[in-house]
């Protein structure tokens, strides 16, 4: 064989080889995503850790602690005593965390340095906006009972601020560029500030009255734009299109619903409980479903999905 048939009979190889890697690689990718379709970030206690709960006996493959923390200021660290949100953002590379001790922190997961930081009492939920803004919700207290607006890139400097009682929640909707923000008694929806001013501000657009007193978690409504939201005594579902309430299909009676998360991978909507008359639970559990995660050496408060 001469020199060109050997040059085609190469190329032919290497289309082939092209051929075959696009055939497979949509099946590595899909095992991928439903072995991590397991994952979840829980907090509550002093600890933020990633379980995989795929398994007959949950085991924790990451965790973090302010202790342990690279670029977490001393000063801070008593400030995360107890935890309330672990949000997963930048597409599961960083976790979100805020606490009711007053700490606000946004963690690489990959070495566990701390990127951005802010302190507001009773901080119970926040969440990462465009132009590099962290937006977060603090609660009961006299220095909370509001919502936040945080230059991401500058630690503990408060761009924007409004009044919110019991800001519990907030969730933010890039389709519609919007920020939902749950309090003790009304759902709102916020603006980000136009760019002429370096999205430093908030403008509320809509207040809504919530069926419920006790806003706590706000979570999208399976892969709909609807959004799930939990009040003391039920679980909503919130059309943004009709503005409506009703109540959710299969949560709708349950009572201290702390956290809503749905996972696209495998369909399930995870929710935390409190029980015994505690802030936390022991239990993780499905919307529609008796299976039941049971962590009895942890204090769970809210559950966020990875995938």
């Amino acid at each position: 064989m001469g020199l060109i048939g050997l040059m085609s009979q190469a190329t032919k190889i290497m289309r082939l080889s092209c051929y075959i890697w696009i055939l497979i690689l949509p099946l590595i990718l899909c095992s991928c995503q439903k072995r991590n379709a397991g994952l979840v970030v829980v907090c509550g206690w002093d600890e933020v850790f990633i379980s995989d709960i795929s398994i007959d006996v949950p085991e924790k493959i990451w965790s973090w602690t302010a202790e342990d923390s690279d670029g977490l200021p001393a000063s801070m660290r008593n400030k995360f005593l107890t935890t309330d949100e672990c949000k997963p953002v930048s597409k599961g590379r960083e976790i979100l965390i805020t606490s009711s001790g007053g700490g606000i922190a946004l963690i690489n997961r990959k070495d566990k340095k701390v990127s951005f930081y802010a302190s507001l009492p009773n901080a119970h939920s926040a969440e990462i906006l465009p132009g590099n803004r962290v937006a977060v919700a603090g609660s009961y207290s006299q220095e909370g009972n509001c919502i936040n607006l945080y230059d991401a890139g500058k630690p503990n400097i408060v761009l924007f601020s409004d009044s919110l009682y019991g800001a519990h929640g907030l969730l933010w909707d890039r389709n519609e560029r919007s920020l939902w923000a749950l309090g003790d008694y009304e759902l709102r929806k916020y603006r980000l500030g136009h760019r002429k001013n370096n999205g430093t501000s908030l403008k509320l657009d809509r207040s809504y009255d919530l069926p419920g007193d006790g806003g706590h978690d706000l979570a999208f409504h399976e892969e709909s734009k609807d959004i799930a939201l939990s009040t003391q005594n039920n679980v909503w579902i919130f059309d943004t299109k009709s503005e409506l309430f009703t109540k959710h299909p299969l949560l709708g009676e349950e009572i201290n619903v702390k956290s809503i998360s749905f996972n696209k991978a495998t369909g399930e909507t995870a929710y935390v409980k409190s029980t015994d008359d505690n802030w936390w639970a022991y239990y993780i559990r499905f919307a529609g479903s008796e299976r039941v995660v049971y962590l009895p050496y942890e204090k769970i408060y809210k559950v966020r999905w990875l995938y």
